[in-house]
């Protein structure tokens, strides 16, 4: 999922959250190194990997892979045969002399012999007690297939990881037998990592001022042990040298683990986790969008399963809609998403006032829910579009009926062309509404026409005016 955009968020970002207290706006790490960005060819200079490899190659993190036994007099002769029966542990796929991951009890190999499940942690330490709610990295994943080339028809395995923040360890640097007990973990899917991705998981876990969490990132959901055939393919997970991340005194030296996640971990010094942790001071509440309209300023707030019914661009820059399910109400989310309309989603955020609109500013990435289903647009009159004043939920002069800001709307009448992309129309009763449409849409200057769009409310001069926002050439019909 696309990373959330740090300049922009700092220019709306007025309200309390524990990523302002950790960081200087919405993140404790804000550069990630050459693994950063799509860095196609230098991920493994920069780069973690977790998951499982029949032969892992010594590229990315060598050096800590567990080895045991002796290396044959010619390596290049080693073959698979000599996999299930020798007793050495460097392959001639590695590096010459680069310990690979052959895991032998004495001088015998056992079911794990050549497995490779790597594990990792990132320590964080932070600075304001509060509710943490996403975590965001950058996985680069090898396409699923036996590992190797010259034995097609192997073992396929899966696309899945797990990602959590775990209360850290009193002592040593070994993963608890308890893991997941203090935050269950949140499967993520690295299916279309294939060429590097910003991976985003909710997650609600409280955290207190100057306590020491990890992040673990992992290739199954259950405690360390010997990895199965169909766990996690390996993937690269993306680290800075700690030098190029900023609030370093809060990410902590990572720690990795290539021998299943058993045992103590390995410190990876000098560099951190390119890891984002975004989090409120207080924990979200799980609303509707109508009741988060009428929320008062900086309520944080989780809005479970609802529609995107206006993506960024199609109405402005920066922001797009969201709707509950039944279409009671809509909502206007400050923050950018790629995801398609009828996309259901969850949204993290705190709610504001944008002009005179209500809406939610998000301090996490929206994350999908799997599902999409477009909703229908509401019918109505053209002057109830907007609908009436009502607390906190401003609607335009002389507005009637519920107020309907942020719905998506379908109204009908004659139209009067304006400038540029707007035109008005009106269906005899009341003035009419200002109808505006996005970039590149062909809009009408005569005859009668039905327009979709999202309702909202604008103040022109000492007026307060409906306006319905046109998403695409097929929100205008012609009849």
């Amino acid at each position: 999922m696309r990373r959330f955009n740090k300049s922009k968020a700092a220019a709306f970002l007025g309200v309390a959250s524990l990523t302002v207290a950790m960081c200087s706006a919405d993140t404790f790490v804000d550069t990630i190194g050459n693994g950063s960005k799509l860095g196609l060819g230098k991920e493994l200079a920069r780069s973690l990997s977790i998951g499982y490899s029949e032969y892992p190659w010594s590229g990315d993190f060598t050096g800590v892979r567990p080895t045991n036994g002796s290396q044959p007099a010619n390596p290049l002769a080693y073959t698979y045969t000599d996999h299930q029966s020798s007793v050495w542990g460097v392959t001639h796929r590695g590096t010459t002399g680069v310990k690979s991951a052959q895991i032998l009890v004495g001088n015998q190999p056992t079911e794990s012999a050549g497995r490779y499940a790597g594990w990792i942690v990132q320590p964080i330490k932070p600075a304001a007690s509060g509710f943490v709610t996403g975590l965001d990295f950058v996985a680069e994943y090898r396409t699923p297939a036996f590992h190797v080339p010259e034995f097609f028809g192997g073992p396929v395995r899966s696309a899945k990881a797990y990602i959590g923040l775990i209360d850290a360890p009193t002592t040593g640097t070994a993963l608890p037998s308890n893991l997941w007990s203090s935050s269950a973990p949140v499967e993520v899917d690295l299916a279309n990592c294939n060429v590097g991705k910003m991976v985003h998981a909710n997650v609600n876990k409280p955290v207190t001022a100057g306590s020491t969490y990890w992040v673990v990132i992992a290739p199954e959901s259950h405690f360390p042990g010997d990895c199965s055939t169909d766990v996690l393919d390996y993937a690269n997970i993306a680290w800075a040298y700690r030098k190029t991340a900023s609030d370093i005194d809060k990410a902590l030296t990572p720690l990795y683990s290539g021998a299943n996640g058993v045992g103590d971990f390995v410190p990876v010094p000098n560099t951190v986790l390119g890891i984002r942790v975004t989090g409120l001071a207080q924990q979200p509440q799980s609303m509707t969008v109508a009741d988060a309209r009428n929320a008062e300023d900086g309520t944080p707030v989780s809005l479970a399963g609802v529609a995107i019914t206006a993506k960024t661009g199609a109405i402005g820059p920066d922001f797009f809609y969201v709707e509950q399910p039944d279409r009671a109400a809509g909502l206007r989310v400050v923050g950018t998403t790629g995801l398609p309309v009828g996309e259901r989603v969850t949204v993290i955020g705190t709610m504001t006032t944008v002009g005179l609109e209500r809406a939610v500013i998000t301090l996490v990435d929206v994350s999908s829910t799997g599902e999409n289903s477009a909703l229908p647009a509401v019918g109505m009159s053209s002057q109830t579009i907007g609908g009436r004043t009502s607390g906190k939920l401003i609607g335009p002069d002389g507005g009637t009926g519920v107020n309907n800001v942020g719905l998506l709307v379908r109204a009908w009448g004659k139209v009067t062309p304006g400038t540029g992309n707007e035109f008005t129309i009106a269906d005899g009763a009341g003035s009419g509404v200002l109808c505006r449409a996005a970039s590149g849409i062909t809009v009408p200057t005569t005859g009668y026409v039905s327009v979709g769009g999202i309702a909202t409310v604008e103040q022109a001069g000492s007026v307060k005016r409906s306006v319905v926002l046109i998403r695409d050439q097929q929100d205008i019909k012609a009849y």
